[in-house]
């Protein structure tokens, strides 16, 4: 039967004395890396984190990945020869030893570590070890990419919420002219107190939450810095997110990325693995009711595999059509934009003419602004979605 990975590394870790880490450095490049950043990047200026860079930083920097990359080089490092020779000898020891202690009736929990130990043997024999081998070092660099993706994840997120922070903070501006406006009328008897304390009263509780925004943004960029390995101090300042082409939208191919994104899923690996070991017990087993009990486990994993495959298939059209969406998205927001811009323009000439308040004036600013953003966060969930797609290509399903 096929053995885990973790059951071997157990092993190894007994034999060696080595502690191992559930992950390691993957040397292969991550999507973002790859797709969208061909060319070497220039070094982060102190006090910034670039998009481009953040993986090599991750790589260079993490005291997890570094730890990672140390557990993975000490397995490969690792004599298999020896350690099948030292599980070999325990053995033939423990076989001494219930020999010798025959029908003392205490043989049984050495009879039982025995049959442990020929299990480790045919683990660490040649075609066993090399596909469980095989297997920890997919693993391992799936954990990696794991830790790639959440922290490329945690980049967007920290800069979708500083654009949120200066939308709030455009917002109450002219919030806080709007009070101004409404303590002059309040003056001249046009409202109410009440209308004006009710206003006042949103102002300081919209302010309070911007605050409060502002304390997560920090906290999340002290988070950030302890994953490329910097003091956590929360002074750090995001470049802008990388743009998606259209060529790079256009080199997207559906068929070829779900087979590869069924190909790499670990999910769908360990799901065929369960199959397969089923499909040994169902062999293995006896005549009568184990035989049926192992029958219908067998066809369960099948069902279980399949239920599997379709997730996944399910989760990647999913991917790959947000990437399409988001597109349409942005242009529809480009062409607000320029509705924006000429409205702005217009409205300029009224305002230097008179026609028009300071306050109408300052309104069509921030409309402007408002278009600007829409454009800005369209563009980063374009890039979201296609980091998104592209990371599901490799087996990995974000969300």
């Amino acid at each position: 039967m096929a053995k885990r990975w973790i059951s071997l590394l157990l092993l190894f870790a007994v034999l060696t004395g080595t502690s191992l880490t559930a992950g390691a450095a993957n040397t292969a490049a991550s999507p973002a890396t790859a797709s969208i950043e061909a060319e070497i990047q220039e070094p982060d200026a102190a006090g910034t984190l670039s998009f481009q860079n953040l993986e090599t930083r991750i790589r260079t920097g993490n005291y997890s990945f570094l730890a990672c990359a140390e557990s993975i080089a000490s397995i490969e490092a690792m004599d298999r020869k020896a350690a099948y020779d030292d599980v070999v000898a325990a053995n033939n020891a423990l076989a001494d030893m219930i020999f010798m202690l025959a029908g003392t009736g205490m043989t049984m929990q050495l009879e039982q570590q025995q049959e442990a130990l020929r299990k480790q043997i045919d683990s660490l024999k040649p075609e066993e070890y090399e596909k469980t081998y095989q297997e920890n070092i997919r693993q391992i660099n799936a954990v990696a990419d794991q830790i790639i993706m959440g922290t490329q994840t945690l980049y967007i997120t920290v800069l979708g919420l500083e654009r949120q922070l200066e939308e709030g903070n455009r917002g109450l501006a002219a919030l806080g002219r709007t009070v101004t406006e409404m303590e002059l009328r309040y003056k001249l008897g046009q409202v109410s107190e009440l209308s004006l304390l009710e206003l006042k009263k949103t102002y300081s509780s919209t302010q309070s939450q911007l605050n409060s925004l502002s304390t997560q943004i920090r906290n999340l960029k002290s988070q950030l810095q302890a994953m490329v390995g910097e003091e956590p101090t929360g002074e750090l300042t995001l470049l802008p997110l990388p743009e998606v082409t259209e060529e790079m939208i256009a080199s997207m191919d559906y068929d070829a990325g779900l087979e590869a994104a069924l190909a790499s899923n670990m999910d769908i690996y360990w799901k065929n693995e369960d199959v397969k070991d089923a499909k040994e017990d169902w062999d293995d087993a006896s005549w009568g009711y184990p035989k049926k009990m192992a029958e219908h486990t067998y066809r369960s994993k099948v069902y279980t595999y399949e239920a599997t495959k379709q997730s996944v298939m399910f989760s990647y059209g999913n991917l790959y059509r947000a990437v399409l969406d988001n597109r349409q998205i942005l242009e529809a927001a480009q062409v607000s934009l320029s509705f924006e811009q000429k409205n702005c323009e217009a409205m300029k000439k009224k305002f230097e003419l008179g026609i028009i308040s300071e306050n109408a004036w300052k309104n069509t600013q921030d409309a402007l602004a408002s278009a600007e953003y829409a454009v800005i966060k369209a563009k980063s969930d374009l890039f979201s979605s296609y980091l998104s797609y592209q990371w599901a290509t490799r087996g990995i399903i974000a969300g």
